[in-house]
């Protein structure tokens, strides 16, 4: 079963990650997203992903108020999973930190998550947003294998 774009959508966009069936009922129809990385060395060797400017803003506009506010005074825990394409099927908690100086990093177990799907340097993420049926905040992470 292959994924279509919905004519709607900017076509420059990636298409939406696959869909895990386990989370079929939670996952709203098109999932928002949220940002788009070319892994750099940092990214896959260091425990935190640098989430850029753009995609602070986005993630920022699909946070509530509440959260937003545990963003500003410490962290936010987000539950991430892969999609099926290149999946080991598990979720990770993660950590999203916003820091004084205004950079934002996904961390805590963003090495596990590199390490069991075997990113590398020069490897694409792209991230998804939403709310589940609980009004949790979660991520789903597609990747695009560079070349080689």
């Amino acid at each position: 079963m292959g994924l279509t774009r919905s004519p709607n959508q900017d076509p420059s966009l990636p298409n939406p990650p696959a869909r895990n069936p386990s989370h079929e009922a939670e996952i709203p129809d098109p999932i928002p997203l949220i940002f788009e990385k070319n892994l750099t060395p940092t990214d896959v060797a260091g425990n935190r992903l640098l989430i850029g400017d753009e995609g602070e803003q986005r993630l920022m506009r699909a946070l509530t108020r509440a959260e937003r506010g545990r963003l500003r005074t410490n962290y936010l825990r987000v539950v991430t999973t892969m999609d099926e394409g290149g999946s080991d099927n598990a979720e990770y908690k993660l950590r999203l930190k916003k820091y004084n100086s205004g950079a934002m990093f996904l961390q805590k177990q963003w090495r596990n998550l590199v390490i069991r799907n075997g990113l590398r340097h020069g490897d694409s993420v792209t991230g998804y947003g939403y709310h589940n049926h609980d009004g949790q905040f979660r991520l789903s992470i597609s990747v695009i294998r560079r070349n080689g």
